[in-house]
């Protein structure tokens, strides 16, 4: 069986899906959270979900209530070169299956759906999703699975070397029989087929006649129907168009006001800013006026002058101290001459006496020496006294000139520093570096309102930012009518009633079709009530008939049943089947590094370790991607064991997670092998898979 087409409407997420598949693997890849999982999910509902009941689980579950419309899934699928539709409609509780070919519809799910399950092969859903619908979760826990046991058990029927009972055989024949051409196609079918067969017709035919008779009055209705909706919808769509209008409004004079706003904030900010520095630079000024004398003043040669003459005064100082601490001339002391006069004299003396041997003659030259130096020491003595005057009279002289220059300097530099309002030069300097600083923070102050000025006055500025409050005042008074602002609304109710009104549109315009078209079906009725009622008489005489044989069938069946639970017993000694189907596939899909795998008699697997030389239970010992190996080839084997010869497709929802780069070439070998027998769909958001078969993005 191949299915080539699922058709999904108003399911969880999708209002309108449509996917095509092919034969072997289908990758359907998609991104996280786009409705991987919804899809595998509504394809296992195709399969085997229950339209007839009325489940308000399903509908909290998978029905979209922001949605209007009937919840339905369609598979089409080709079996034996015949095509197939299957439809369930999960809101209305009907259910569809039609032959594409003959067009013959079977309608009434209790009775037809096994129709559709002998050419699916697989009427257990349980069954299926522990086979052939494998994911992440349900991979891991295999082992833990309620219908496990059940599985292996109708395995057992389909395995080689398993012996049924006579009465099991005799049993099969008389329903093989009965139920020939229903399962498989037969040159001569059986009573229930043909009778199936025979009523499916009669159907066909008396559907065509009730239409045929109907049409005219259906057109009718459905004519006035579609002027009636159209109609309300029409005022509907006006309804909502206004509100997406006036909403598209608001938000459109929102967002001016908030513009404008901000450049109302950021020129009154610019505004506060240059009235602040123009403060500044006005009390600056003022404070500029008070050293008014040195503007147009040469500063720097004002003060070279200064620092002359007060270098000039300390150097007349240090003169002036040098001169008053100049010591005075030293007396005269008695010299060499004083002593040669006073020795000579006392020598001539000496030498008179000695000769004249008189006192006053030997007295005299001494007397002579003596007076002569006495004489010319008192010479010295006047002749110091008189120079020590002068000199002393010439130092006066240059300390008078030395402190009139003195006088002449303090005075100079008295007059500079009056002259600019200074008493010292230490205040002068004082008031030429605040002077100075005043001018430096006039001219920032200058350049920074030039920067916030940008060419303009603090007239334009302020005239600008009166136009952006006229400008926002009308906004809010024209454009901000009540009714605009009454269309506020959070953004998912505006995109909800978006959303409302395309499909309000499509509905509308689908109306306009389905008018036209009632309009050019009318014809006249060609059948009359006694066909309808002939043929009605013959259908229920056919499915009385039909209803005796089908009773048999059941007891049959239920005779089989009965017999069939003594091959319970057998359960145990299936293992060994299953455990080599397990096996092969274990050493394809481990490159080799496991081949030998069993069941236990509790339907545990154990794996023979060469590690540790014994059987081992792989939760125990093996990685977490050894162990999803191993119960993904459980899953394979136990489906190929059940399956029957059966294509059954395989559904995989992402279950090779932990799986790296060798996990996967060597489960790609496994699922290659199976493709040949069956449909393979891969729903993941994984790259690595999209050269395995045919990509399918959703």
């Amino acid at each position: 069986m191949i299915i080539t087409r699922l058709i999904v409407k108003n399911f969880k997420r999708f209002t309108d899906k449509e996917l095509t598949f092919y034969p072997a693997i289908n990758i359907i890849h998609g991104k996280n959270e786009q409705g991987k999982s919804t899809l595998a999910e509504a394809l296992l509902m195709a399969l085997y979900g229950n339209p007839s009941v009325h489940s308000q689980v399903f509908n909290k579950l998978y029905t979209p209530w922001q949605v209007k419309g009937d919840t339905v899934i369609s598979i089409e699928f080709t079996e034996g070169g015949k095509k197939y539709l299957i439809e369930k409609n999960f809101t209305s509780h009907k259910f569809l299956m039609k032959n594409l070919q003959t067009h013959q519809i079977f309608e009434n799910y209790a009775t037809d759906i096994k129709r559709f399950y002998n050419i699916f092969g697989m009427q257990d859903v349980n069954l299926y999703k522990s086979t052939a619908y494998i994911t992440y979760e349900e991979l891991t826990k295999i082992h833990e699975t309620k219908s496990l046991e059940q599985s292996i058990r109708e395995a057992i029927v389909g395995i080689g070397g398993v012996k049924v009972s006579d009465a099991i055989k005799i049993l099969d024949k008389e329903l093989n029989e009965l139920n020939k051409g229903l399962f498989a196609p037969a040159k001569v079918p059986g009573i229930i087929k043909n009778l199936t067969e025979t009523i499916k017709s009669k159907e066909a035919e008396l559907s065509e006649k009730r239409e045929i008779f109907e049409k005219v009055k259906k057109a009718a209705e459905e004519k006035k129907s579609s002027i009636t909706k159209s109609k309300k919808i029409e005022n509907e769509i006006k309804k909502l168009e206004e509100e997406i209008k006036n909403y598209d409004l608001l938000k459109s004079a929102q967002k001016e006001l908030k513009n404008l706003t901000e450049k109302i904030d950021a020129l009154e900010k610019d505004i506060q800013t240059v009235k602040k520095i123009q403060d500044e630079i006005n009390q600056k000024i003022e404070i500029q006026n008070k050293y008014s004398i040195f503007k147009g003043a040469n500063v720097q040669e004002i003060k070279r002058k200064l620092s002359e003459i007060r270098k000039a005064r300390s150097y007349l100082d240090a003169q002036l101290r040098k001169k008053e601490i100049e010591p005075v001339f030293e007396k005269p002391k008695i010299g060499v001459f004083e002593y040669l006069f006073a020795g000579g004299g006392i020598l001539f003396s000496l030498i008179f006496g000695l000769i004249f041997k008189s006192f006053l003659l030997s007295f005299l030259p001494a007397f002579i020496g003596f007076l002569i130096s006495a004489i010319y020491y008192g010479y010295k003595m006047v002749s110091f006294t008189s120079e020590t005057a002068r000199k002393q009279e010439e130092v006066k002289k240059r300390v008078e000139e030395t402190i009139e220059k003195i006088k002449r300097l303090e005075q100079k530099e008295k007059d500079i520093l009056l002259r600019f309002g200074a008493k010292t030069f230490d205040d002068f300097i004082m008031r030429v570096n605040r002077y100075e600083s005043l001018v430096a923070r006039i001219e920032e102050l200058n350049r920074s309102l030039e920067t916030y000025l940008k060419g303009k006055t603090l007239s334009q500025l302020e005239e600008e930012q009166v136009k952006l409050f006229t400008k926002k005042k009308e906004i809010e008074t024209s454009k901000l009518t009540d009714k605009v602002r009454a269309a506020d609304m959070p953004e998912d109710v505006y995109y909800k009633k978006k959303y409302q009104l395309e499909t309000l549109q499509y509905e509308l315009r689908d109306l306009s079709e389905r008018k036209g078209a009632s309009e050019a079906r009318v014809k006249d009725a060609s059948v009359s009530i006694d066909d309808i009622v002939r043929l009605e008489e013959e259908i229920e005489s056919f499915r009385r008939e039909l209803s005796y044989y089908e009773r048999k069938a059941r007891v049959l069946s239920i005779s089989k049943s009965g017999i069939e639970e003594a091959v319970d017993e057998m359960v145990t000694h299936s293992s060994a089947i299953i455990s080599k189907g397990i096996g092969e596939i274990i050493s394809i899909i481990t490159k080799g590094k496991y081949t030998s795998v069993k069941l236990t008699p509790k339907l545990h697997i154990e794996v023979y370790s060469k590690e540790k030389n014994g059987w081992v239970v792989p939760d125990d010992v093996l990685s977490r991607g050894t162990i999803d190996q191993i119960y993904f080839a459980f899953r394979l084997s136990l489906l190929r064991a059940v399956s029957g010869g059966k294509g059954i497709p395989i559904i995989l929802d992402d279950p090779f997670l932990t799986f790296d780069e060798e996990r996967l070439a060597s489960t790609k070998d496994i699922l290659d092998i199976f493709a040949k027998e069956h449909q393979i769909f891969i729903f993941t958001c994984r790259g690595e898979y999209n050269s395995w078969g045919t990509l399918i993005e959703i």
